[in-house]
């Protein structure tokens, strides 16, 4: 995490960005990486992912198109317009985002450069010289 990224771009699933809470609506705290929720406040500045969200008892939302206004639709940290909602329920907290956070390069950072794979050998019969099944 070394710049803030700024201007006309379209984010991807898994993009780090920066936000600014604008209001608060359904979601009034944020989980954090201990598992303990803090919570928000207007004008608190938070790191959060984009991603799509498809939860039919709260929101469906969608990465948006820009780093425009847009959502938290949901308190592990999702950035994402908010298309649709359970009737009755109160709109997803409005945020602003202030820049994706990127790289030394200045290269956005996305989630996906973080995720855990572990090395899973290739089952027998597939080319696979560490395979000692039975003939």
């Amino acid at each position: 995490m070394k710049t803030l990224i700024s201007g006309p771009m379209r984010p991807r699933t898994g993009d780090l960005l920066l936000a600014r809470v604008d209001r608060l609506g359904y979601q009034t705290r944020l989980e954090l990486t201990s598992g303990r929720k803090a919570s928000l406040h207007p004008g608190d500045e938070i790191i959060l992912a984009y991603g799509d969200r498809y939860a039919t008892d709260q929101f469906e939302a969608e990465v948006p198109p820009d780093l425009g206004p847009t959502n938290l639709v949901a308190t592990g940290g999702v950035a994402s317009r908010m298309l649709s909602r359970l009737k009755g329920m109160r709109a997803a907290t409005g945020i602003t985002p202030l820049g994706l956070i990127g790289d030394a390069q200045g290269a956005p950072l996305n989630l996906s450069q973080f995720a855990f794979l572990p090395q899973i050998p290739p089952p027998c019969g597939r080319a696979s010289s560490s395979c000692s099944a039975p003939r």
